[in-house]
């Protein structure tokens, strides 16, 4: 079994923060292009959002998978790895929930943390930190297990998509206000433009 390509950075916090500050910066810079240096229409840069926003959907569980194996010290574990009695809790919850029991893995780190990914409750995961687990007892672990089987339960992966959609949403709205008012800018005479206001808004 090989190794990372790259040496893992010394935090946590700071490589989990450090990819989502990338993926979004690729985004902003992807859109501001288009906008900005090719002149797409907006509609198309809508549009554009809201595929980027499905494409990452789709295969974001993927990009996941990849991207703890080659940043972490991680590995994909049997559900009889659990510590404690923690399989036989994760069997009675999905079993109560009516879901499949997640794909499970743990991150050699001592920073406590833990979370959920996937598409829906069908394909989920659940990965834990070696933290977390030394530090909690067991039904701490129990707890911190049954909220993160929650954001499967109720889908909060899919919906967190469609939350996605509104700040693209807004900011169709605020390029649209920006470009009629300076297309209209000599009716400020007449009592002023609020679109500028309304697009800052």
């Amino acid at each position: 079994m090989t190794g990372p390509l790259l040496p893992a950075l010394p935090s946590l916090a700071l490589r989990s923060g450090g990819v989502l500050l990338s993926l979004y910066a690729v985004l902003v810079a992807f859109f501001a292009a288009l906008s900005f240096f090719f002149k797409v229409d907006i509609g198309y840069a809508f549009l554009g959002a809201a595929l980027g926003i499905v494409f990452n959907f789709l295969l974001g569980p993927t990009l996941m998978d990849w991207s703890l194996g080659w940043m972490h010290r991680f590995r994909w574990i049997g559900h009889q790895e659990l510590p404690g009695d923690l399989k036989p809790f994760l069997e009675r919850l999905c079993l109560d929930e009516r879901i499949p029991m997640p794909r499970c893995g743990i991150i050699e780190d001592g920073s406590p943390n833990a979370f959920t990914y996937g598409h829906t409750p069908g394909n989920a995961r659940l990965v834990l930190t070696r933290g977390l687990i030394d530090l909690l007892d067991e039904e701490e672990l129990k707890a911190v297990v049954a909220h993160e089987v929650g954001h499967i339960t109720h889908w909060d992966m899919a919906f967190m998509t469609l939350a996605a959609l509104v700040p693209a949403v807004l900011y169709v709205i605020y390029r649209v206000c920006m470009r009629v008012s300076r297309r209209g800018s000599s009716s400020r005479g007449k009592g002023g433009n609020p679109l500028p206001l309304i697009g800052l808004v």
